[in-house]
Protein backbone atom coordinates (compact mmCIF):
# COMPACT_ATOMS: atom_id res chain seq x y z
CA UNK A 1 0.00 0.00 0.00
CA UNK A 2 1.45 3.63 -1.08
CA UNK A 3 1.30 6.50 1.17
CA UNK A 4 0.53 9.71 -0.07
CA UNK A 5 2.34 13.04 1.43
CA UNK A 6 0.03 15.30 0.47
CA UNK A 7 1.58 19.42 2.07
CA UNK A 8 4.87 20.20 2.84
CA UNK A 9 7.50 18.17 4.61
CA UNK A 10 8.73 19.53 7.49
CA UNK A 11 11.89 21.43 7.43
CA UNK A 12 14.82 19.31 8.11
CA UNK A 13 16.48 19.54 11.78
CA UNK A 14 19.02 22.10 12.15
CA UNK A 15 22.17 20.13 13.60
CA UNK A 16 24.79 22.32 13.86
CA UNK A 17 24.19 26.11 13.89
CA UNK A 18 26.59 28.81 13.25
CA UNK A 19 26.51 31.63 15.50
CA UNK A 20 25.56 35.11 14.13
CA UNK A 21 27.39 37.41 16.11
CA UNK A 22 29.00 39.94 14.18
CA UNK A 23 32.92 38.18 13.52
CA UNK A 24 31.94 34.79 15.31
CA UNK A 25 32.11 31.95 12.62
CA UNK A 26 31.37 29.01 15.85
CA UNK A 27 28.99 26.11 15.11
CA UNK A 28 27.26 24.10 17.75
CA UNK A 29 24.49 22.05 18.33
CA UNK A 30 20.84 23.24 19.43
CA UNK A 31 21.21 22.03 22.69
CA UNK A 32 24.08 24.05 23.50
CA UNK A 33 22.61 27.24 21.28
CA UNK A 34 20.34 30.18 22.29
CA UNK A 35 17.80 30.63 19.06
CA UNK A 36 16.31 33.92 18.66
CA UNK A 37 12.85 34.10 18.49
CA UNK A 38 12.11 36.58 16.31
CA UNK A 39 14.33 36.28 14.15
CA UNK A 40 15.85 32.69 14.02
CA UNK A 41 19.47 33.53 14.09
CA UNK A 42 21.51 31.15 16.62
CA UNK A 43 24.20 32.30 19.12
CA UNK A 44 26.99 30.51 20.46
CA UNK A 45 27.63 30.01 24.98
CA UNK A 46 29.71 32.98 24.55
CA UNK A 47 27.37 35.44 22.72
CA UNK A 48 24.41 34.94 25.30
CA UNK A 49 23.89 37.88 27.66
CA UNK A 50 26.45 39.68 25.59
CA UNK A 51 25.84 42.91 23.73
CA UNK A 52 26.20 42.19 20.72
CA UNK A 53 24.41 38.52 21.08
CA UNK A 54 21.16 37.06 22.77
CA UNK A 55 19.62 37.33 26.00
CA UNK A 56 18.18 34.24 27.48
CA UNK A 57 13.80 34.39 27.74
CA UNK A 58 12.08 32.34 29.82
CA UNK A 59 9.00 30.29 27.99
CA UNK A 60 5.93 28.83 30.06
CA UNK A 61 6.60 25.96 31.72
CA UNK A 62 4.22 24.03 29.53
CA UNK A 63 6.36 25.07 26.53
CA UNK A 64 9.65 23.67 27.76
CA UNK A 65 8.74 20.02 26.75
CA UNK A 66 8.22 20.62 23.17
CA UNK A 67 11.64 22.36 22.91
CA UNK A 68 14.90 21.44 21.59
CA UNK A 69 16.82 24.39 22.16
CA UNK A 70 17.12 27.62 24.37
CA UNK A 71 14.99 30.33 23.04
CA UNK A 72 16.23 34.26 23.44
CA UNK A 73 15.98 37.61 21.63
CA UNK A 74 18.77 39.02 20.01
CA UNK A 75 20.11 42.40 20.38
CA UNK A 76 18.84 43.99 17.14
CA UNK A 77 15.31 42.11 17.73
CA UNK A 78 15.72 43.40 21.21
CA UNK A 79 16.93 47.18 20.02
CA UNK A 80 14.05 47.46 17.37
CA UNK A 81 10.87 45.78 19.73
CA UNK A 82 12.00 48.65 21.93
CA UNK A 83 11.93 51.69 19.45
CA UNK A 84 8.78 50.78 18.20
CA UNK A 85 7.38 51.09 22.30
CA UNK A 86 9.11 54.09 22.22
CA UNK A 87 7.12 54.99 19.20
CA UNK A 88 4.10 53.89 20.43
CA UNK A 89 4.75 55.69 23.45
CA UNK A 90 5.19 59.06 21.94
CA UNK A 91 2.54 59.17 19.28
CA UNK A 92 -1.03 61.19 19.75
CA UNK A 93 -3.62 58.49 20.88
Amino acid sequence: MAISLSGRLPAPLLITPECEAPGCSVTGDQYTMVRCHRCGAWFCPEHIDAEEGVMLVRPPSSALSSLSYYRGICARCRQASERARTREHLSPG
